[in-house]
């Protein structure tokens, strides 16, 4: 591991300041509010950062930089606990232990943003939960703007899809 010298930390420094605010509401969004796992999570991409770039180096962009590679960091733990809750809901003595419909919902919503794949999974929360614009989710996801709209697209048909009940016969 590198030592930063005076002039990159004032650089990481001056990123940090114009990146922080943005990044920790981003990570909020992500985590549903969750301060430590959003907290651990931009600890983690500056880290990276620092890891990934020379001490005088700093990636082109670096806020659509740090927002992937928080975005990324995300949905690494998102799958972990996806995986671990579709586990349980699929245990139904967690299913009976839905005491009311709201409940209920949650818990089904919860499993099918699970199952959403995960570049579709950020897309809408980065949009719909982080009120990002279709050109801001394309820069986090790292595609252009109309690659993001039809990525939104597709994650809204899976998750009604997922959502749907089948009809009665």
């Amino acid at each position: 591991m590198h030592t930063l010298q005076p002039s990159s930390r004032d650089l990481w420094s001056a990123i940090y300041a114009a990146t922080s605010p943005f990044l920790r509401r981003y990570a909020l969004r992500l985590t549903g509010g969750e301060e430590a796992l959003a907290e651990d999570l931009l600890q983690e991409t500056y880290l990276r950062a620092l890891k990934r770039f020379a001490p005088s180096e700093t990636p082109c962009r670096p806020r659509a930089w740090l927002a992937r590679t928080l975005k990324r960091l995300w949905i690494d733990h998102a799958r972990h606990e996806a995986r671990a809750r579709v586990r349980a809901l699929e245990d139904e003595k967690a299913l009976a232990q839905a005491d009311s419909s709201e409940t209920g919902l949650h818990i089904l919503l919860d499993c099918a943003l699970a199952k959403l794949p995960s570049r579709e999974r950020a897309a809408l929360c980065a949009f719909y939960l982080e009120g990002y614009s279709t050109a801001e989710v394309g820069d986090i996801l790292h595609v252009s703007a109309r690659a993001a709209e039809a990525t939104l697209r597709r994650a809204r048909a899976h998750l009604k899809g997922l959502l749907t009940l089948p009809p009665k016969s």
